[in-house]
């Protein structure tokens, strides 16, 4: 899904994992599973998923490249990149790579009880549960 993002909308290395990670929680908050596999860790500025995060650094081809996967993957079930293209147009402007939070309370993933502040604070870098991000992503929706 992170090659889809890159290749169809552009974002940049902030946005696209903001918009990874809101489409997996928006997607496990209300459908109850995962949207696809993802790994999230308690990163200083929010949510990241390593594997996206180490791929856009050292080899943004191969992410790029699995466009393709995603595109067949959609083509069988068209409410899935529907629901992710709502997200693109939900969050990407809002975590545009040009946002800068003046501190980190006005980054919506580090509001007291989210599934990143409970993470964070066992230290950084700590996986998120998807039972927390179940039953406390609705406390980092955006304003």
């Amino acid at each position: 899904m992170a090659g889809y993002l890159k290749t169809q909308f552009n974002l940049h290395a902030f946005p696209l994992q903001k918009v990874l990670y809101y489409s997996y929680a928006d997607y496990l908050e209300s459908k109850g599973h995962r949207l696809f596999s993802a790994s999230f860790q308690a990163f200083d500025h929010g949510p990241v998923d390593r594997k996206v995060w180490r791929k856009a650094q050292d080899n943004l081809k191969e992410l790029q490249e699995k466009n393709y996967d995603f595109v067949q993957k959609a083509a069988l079930n068209p409410s899935i990149k529907e629901f992710i293209d709502n997200s693109v147009k939900k969050y990407a402007n809002f975590f545009d790579s040009g946002q800068r939070f003046e501190n980190s309370d006005q980054n919506p993933t580090h509001n007291n009880g989210t599934p990143w502040n409970r993470a964070y604070s066992k230290g950084r870098n700590t996986l998120l549960s998807d039972d927390d991000i179940k039953k406390y992503h609705y406390l980092e929706q955006i304003p």
